[in-house]
């Protein structure tokens, strides 16, 4: 049920100019074709974390897809965050502390 709402018009003199659009503005469109597949990450990981953490949560979701099991090791995490594997060691660890994700096996080949 949609319901309208209407202000009363101002007169001229009491009106506020229009805004003008930023010089800067970045439009973005997505014209990819995998609209139907996405990862969801959580406000809490955005707000609490840094890039890199970030980068190694959204990379990890991204894997897991809807199994949500992520078997992939350091050395792959590394190469395909582009983070040194030190670096993703400790951001592992860091999201390990805060219980986003949690350690449920090895996988070994």
């Amino acid at each position: 049920m949609n319901q309208s709402h209407f202000l009363p018009k101002q007169e001229k003199s009491m009106s506020r100019p229009k805004r003008s659009k930023p010089k800067n503005e970045i439009k973005i469109e997505d014209n990819s074709e995998d609209k139907e597949y996405f990862t969801i990450v959580p406000n809490y990981i955005l707000n609490h974390s840094s890039v890199y953490d970030r980068a190694v949560y959204i990379e990890m979701k991204r894997i897991a897809g809807e199994s949500g099991k992520c078997w992939a090791g350091l050395k792959t995490l590394s190469e395909r965050t582009k983070m040194s594997i030190g670096q993703v060691k400790n951001s592992l660890d860091y999201l390990l502390k805060r219980r986003w994700i949690k350690k449920v096996g090895v996988y070994n080949q």
